[in-house]
């Protein structure tokens, strides 16, 4: 459910839970004023608001540690794997291992990440590039290069910004192809 006295936000319950459902009641209890547990108007509008804030943070906070972690790996400062540097990447952020990206199809990996902000498939799509540049296998590299195509395309439909170095990235990988 939605409160307008929030500016569009969605209730504490659905944010608090965050399994994508609402009381019945929920709207009720606000306009009444209170709930089950004793909170009030104002307090839900603040916890509505101060969850937002805290996930916005911890969102630029884990963007930010993931493109730290990925520029260490790639430029050799940290080594997990020898074989595969950036195998290390794929399970703490993404909840899979790196061979099945490779071999998922593309609708898997978006489903997978349905529920996530988009800048998730963002960080998934750099990772996999940084991952697949340094294989010698053309034809998987090909493979890979035109998922990482489609990935993009999913995120320029689903995103609400433009982003000149994701087209830039993909004008790159075209070529690549080409060639």
């Amino acid at each position: 459910c939605v409160l307008p006295e929030t500016g569009g936000e969605e209730c504490f319950f659905y944010l608090w839970k965050r399994d994508f459902s609402c009381p019945a009641d929920c709207p009720e209890k606000i306009k009444s004023g209170s709930d089950r547990m004793g909170f009030s108007k104002k307090t839900y509008i603040y916890k509505v608001k101060l969850f937002v804030m805290l996930s916005r943070d911890l969102t630029a906070t884990v963007i930010k540690t993931f493109f730290e972690e990925l520029g260490d790996v790639r430029d050799g400062k940290r080594y997990e794997n020898v074989a595969n540097p950036f195998s290390g990447l794929y399970m703490p952020y993404f909840h899979q291992e790196r061979e099945w990206f490779f071999k998922a199809e593309v609708k898997e990996i978006t489903a997978l990440l349905a529920d996530d902000p988009i800048a998730k498939l963002e960080m998934l799509t750099e990772l996999l590039y940084q991952d697949v540049r340094r294989l010698t296998d053309a034809e998987i590299q090909g493979v890979m290069f035109r998922k990482i195509i489609e990935l993009h395309e999913v995120i320029d439909t689903r995103s609400m910004e433009f982003s000149i170095e994701r087209a830039n990235r993909t004008e790159e990988l075209k070529k690549l192809l080409e060639s």
